[in-house]
C-alpha cells in the first residue's frame, strides 16, 4: 500500500501533510494523512489539484481503501488526547469512487482507554463533487469531543449516489457522534 503520512506516536503535535500538483490521484489502495497517537493533536492534510483529484478503489491484498484521514487513536494501554486534523480539498473536479475515504477520525481501538478531543473540519472547494459506490466523507468522534464540520462549496453539481455492493457501505458525507462517545455532531 502507498502512502504518504506523518504521525507522531508520544509526545507532541503531528506535522502538516500538503501536496500540490495539476491531477492527483490516490488509487488502489493509495492514502495520505496524519495520525496522533499518545498526547497531541494529528496534523492538517491539505491536496490541491489545479485540474483533478480522484480517489477510488481498494488495496487488493488488504481491502483497505484508498483515501485522506486526519486521525488520533487510543490504543491498548495507550489514551490518546488530541484533536483530530483538519482536511482540505480543492481542486477542479473531484471524484470519489469504490469505497474512497476521506475522514477526520477521533477513535479508540476496542479494548483501549476513551480517546480525549475533537474530530477536524473537512473542507471541499470544487466545480464538480462526485461521491459514489460506497464512498464516503466523514467527521467523527468515537471518544470524549465534538465532530468537525463539513463544508462543501461546489460551484456546479455535488452528486452523492450508490452503495458497495459487497459490504452494502452507503455513499455520504457525515458528521458524527459514535454510540457511545460523548459529544456533539458538527455541521453540514
Amino acid at each position: 500500500q502507498s502512502t504518504v503520512s506523518s504521525v507522531v506516536a508520544g509526545i507532541g503535535e503531528g506535522g502538516d501533510v500538503t501536496i500540490q500538483a495539476e491531477n492527483i490521484n490516490l488509487l488502489n489502495g493509495g492514502s495520505t494523512g496524519t495520525a496522533g497517537i499518545g498526547t497531541g493533536s494529528a496534523g492538517n492534510v491539505n491536496l490541491e489539484a489545479t485540474t483533478t483529484n480522484s480517489i477510488s478503489g481498494q488495496n487488493p491484498v488488504n481491502g483497505s481503501p484508498s483515501g485522506l484521514l486526519a486521525s488520533v487513536v487510543s490504543l491498548p494501554g495507550i489514551t490518546s488526547q488530541g484533536d483530530g486534523g483538519n482536511i482540505l480539498l480543492r481542486a477542479n473536479s473531484i471524484d470519489l469512487q469504490d469505497r474512497a475515504f476521506i475522514g477526520s477520525i477521533v477513535t479508540s481501538v476496542p479494548g483501549s482507554p476513551i480517546t480525549m478531543g475533537n474530530s477536524g473540519d473537512i473542507v471541499i472547494v470544487t466545480n464538480d463533487l462526485s461521491v459514489q459506490d460506497g464512498s464516503q466523507i466523514r467527521s467523527s468522534s468515537g471518544g470524549s469531543g465534538n465532530a468537525g464540520n463539513i463544508v462543501v462549496a461546489a460551484n456546479n453539481n455535488v452528486i452523492v449516489t450508490g452503495a458497495d455492493d459487497d459490504e452494502n457501505i452507503r455513499s455520504g458525507l457525515f458528521s458524527t457522534v459514535e454510540f457511545g462517545a460523548q459529544g456533539s455532531g458538527g455541521d453540514i
